[in-house]
């Protein structure tokens, strides 16, 4: 009986060995648990921080198209503005020219008026003396 006695010892040893083994595997596979957990968790915050910074990175899209959209409003407002006042510009240089005319017919008419007039009369030979 003495191998009974022995195998049994040798079978409850194993057991013990075999319970130990489940024992360890169970708490390896909680601690992985808690691992997974925590690399989900950080995953979502990483996945909520890239889903934030997608949205910064639309707004700041949108800022610039809304900017560069005012850009272009106030240059063509400004190139606007220059034409016309370069538009004004020439409508007084075209009416100061238009009086210099008017002023130089005006003078033309005075002088021709004048060459007319008894009293200016101017020889074009001098007069022997």
């Amino acid at each position: 009986m003495s191998t009974t006695k022995a195998d049994y010892a040798a079978l409850q040893a194993q057991l013990a060995r075999q319970a130990a083994d489940l024992d360890a595997l169970r708490a390896s596979l909680a601690t992985k648990e808690v691992e997974q957990r925590a690399l989900q968790d950080e995953r979502g915050d990483i996945l909520r921080g890239v889903a934030n910074l997608q949205a910064d990175l639309n707004r700041v899209r949108q800022d610039a198209i809304s900017l560069g959209l005012d850009l272009a409003a106030v240059r063509r407002e400004r190139d606007e503005l220059g034409a016309k006042k370069s538009s004004s510009d020439e409508v007084e240089l075209g009416r100061v020219r238009e009086e210099l005319a008017a002023a130089r017919r005006k003078l033309g008419a005075l002088e021709e008026e004048l060459s007319k007039h008894v009293c200016s009369y101017v020889p074009l030979l001098p007069l022997p003396l």
